[in-house]
């Protein structure tokens, strides 16, 4: 087909900052050891917006990309726009007790304007401690232990990471060709007010060790991890008006270990060789798809589910 010319202009304004404020505070507890605090707020808005113009029927085509005044016909295409904000809140407490015990506690709350109103909110509480045994009396007798830590930890994150307006019913307004609009919109997808956040509760047990000096050191984790309300793209039937829309179903349970050991084999001056190490193993299992089984097969002997993959 002969356009007599095609000129494609593309105007993107894309913007992304972020606001930190942040409190810390730290202290003596006397002879027992130290304790330090932060509290803070941070802001993040993601801002896109892109305009797309297309001219054809050129009179004049020597001008290129600056002569879309030039163009016969010009067609305003539909903008597209992903502006989203995070709001957080976060407070952290770290306590050191004789160099031996390291306590920490932290809690964060999101604010996401993915979420609806009723839902924009997370909240996400996390605590560890760990055990210094090398500093303990009964053990400084081993000349041979550099490190042994032992570590247990719980914590709860969270998961946002769906498009921009999923929740809220979207439109598409139509234009002529000079731009100007049309009584006319389609709904482009199904509304789901109800989404939350994805949540992910997670615990682990964990040593650190070194041995002669730190020459050969090593850390063994053993961890289990489970995520609620996951963030799912599901298909609808015909009759829905809509081929997708987001839920929140399911969940998916991941638990191992880990081991890793790092070795230092020659520690001269001006020559170092160090060998290291991993090795993990992980078991991942699908809890609940949120949705009841069904039968398949001309006599019903198998039993399924409809939808999408999970991840």
């Amino acid at each position: 087909m002969n356009n007599q010319g095609y000129l494609a202009i593309s105007n993107l304004d894309k913007s992304n900052y972020s606001v930190e404020n942040l409190v810390m505070y730290n202290t003596k507890l006397g002879s027992w050891g130290n304790l330090d605090g932060t509290v803070g707020m941070t802001y993040e808005d993601y801002n896109f917006l892109n305009k797309n113009v297309v001219g054809t029927k050129f009179s004049v085509m020597e001008m290129r990309e600056n002569g879309m005044h030039m163009a016969g016909s010009r067609e305003y295409q539909t903008p597209i726009q992903k502006d989203y904000q995070l709001l957080s809140y976060l407070g952290r407490v770290n306590i050191n007790l004789f160099e031996k015990c390291l306590i920490t506690a932290s809690i964060r709350a999101d604010g996401s304007s993915k979420f609806a109103k009723n839902n924009r909110w997370g909240y996400f509480p996390s605590a560890s401690i760990a055990w210094r045994l090398e500093q303990e009396e009964f053990m400084k007798s081993l000349k041979w232990l550099s490190q042994l830590k032992l570590r247990l930890s719980y914590g709860i994150t969270g998961n946002q990471s769906i498009e921009n307006y999923t929740r809220e019913r979207r439109a598409q307004f139509y234009a002529d060709k000079l731009g100007n609009a049309l009584n006319t919109l389609t709904i482009t997808n199904l509304a789901n007010n109800s989404l939350k956040w994805e949540k992910t509760a997670s615990w682990n047990v964990g040593v650190d060790f070194g041995f002669w000096n730190s020459r050969l050191t090593g850390t063994i984790d053993v961890y289990n991890k489970k995520t609620t309300d996951l963030l799912i793209s599901r298909d609808l039937p015909g009759s829905a008006g809509f081929s997708t829309t987001y839920y929140n179903q399911g969940s998916l349970t991941n638990k191992g270990v880990e081991f890793s050991l790092n070795a230092c084999i020659i520690d001269h001056k001006d020559w170092k060789w160090n060998v290291s190490g991993n090795i993990g193993v992980n078991k991942g299992k699908i809890g609940d798809l949120g949705m009841l089984p069904g039968q398949f097969g001309a006599l019903g002997e198998r039993v399924g589910y409809f939808g999408n993959s999970l991840g």
